[in-house]
């Protein structure tokens, strides 16, 4: 099952000058009308997603208005949560259930790559099976339904990559699997997917080992938690992007 942190996040925007992913290029393909994240989120402004429980998402939106964006998670192996109502710990949540709303809303999904063993949440993880394109059944499902979403996604694959507590991803392993996962949406046509890849940010803040190249990445994200323990976090990651031409998130 998928691991979450819940909570919100903030993308600003402004389409990459270079090297947009080959899954989710905003000018690749004919994505169906108002599913480009670059014309949701224009140029300079920021959109704001909520995370992740069902009602408290639907509170917010009672107060405040329907927000840009929902957070949810799901896993690489069995898509929780893309049918059956889902809770990992941290309210129920489903993806139909933002389908069906009419607001604009951009989907940003959280795709755990983690492998449960003997209850150990952090034990092991599917890299090696997404490699062997053991798994291609189950991503080429994603694609295809989130394709069919007709909304902008912000796909975090694999997200907090570098979190040695818990993900562990070997960088190699991991860029591998990121640039399939991308070229598999990519030849499905789920052209409404930008690919987010997501750090922790921890020390040493030595990311790029992890890095599967610019033409696979749309958006560079980052944690904000715990900001205060990690000087360099943020300002690190955000120069990270600002070198590879991607916004932040």
């Amino acid at each position: 099952s998928s691991s979450s942190s819940g909570g919100t996040s903030a993308v600003t925007g402004g389409a990459p000058s270079v090297g947009a992913s080959a899954g989710a290029s905003p000018t690749a393909g004919a994505p169906a009308t108002g599913c480009a994240v670059w014309d949701a989120i224009p140029s300079g402004e920021t959109l704001v997603a909520i995370g992740q429980d069902t009602g408290e998402i639907d509170a917010y939106s009672a107060t405040f208005g329907a927000p840009g964006g929902v957070m949810l998670y799901t896993n690489v192996a069995d898509l929780a949560g893309f049918g059956a109502e889902v809770n990992f710990g941290t309210g129920a949540q489903s993806l139909s259930h933002w389908s069906e709303q009419q607001a604009p809303l951009v989907i940003q999904l959280g795709v755990s790559l983690k492998k449960s063993v003997n209850g150990d949440a952090c034990a092991s993880d599917h890299l090696a099976a997404i490699n062997s394109h053991a798994l291609d059944g189950q991503l080429s499902s994603m694609a295809v339904e989130l394709s069919a979403l007709r909304r902008p996604v912000l796909l975090r694959f694999g997200y907090e990559f570098d979190n040695q507590d818990c993900h562990r991803y070997s960088p190699q392993a991991y860029a591998e699997a990121f640039r399939h996962f991308a070229q598999l949406f990519d030849t499905l046509g789920a052209r409404n997917v930008q690919m987010v890849w997501h750090a922790w940010g921890g020390a040493p803040l030595d990311i790029t080992p992890w890095y599967p190249g610019d033409e696979y990445v749309d958006l560079v994200g980052v944690s904000l938690f715990p900001l205060a323990e990690l000087p360099g976090k943020v300002s690190g990651v955000a120069q990270f992007a600002e070198q590879h031409h991607k916004p932040l998130m």
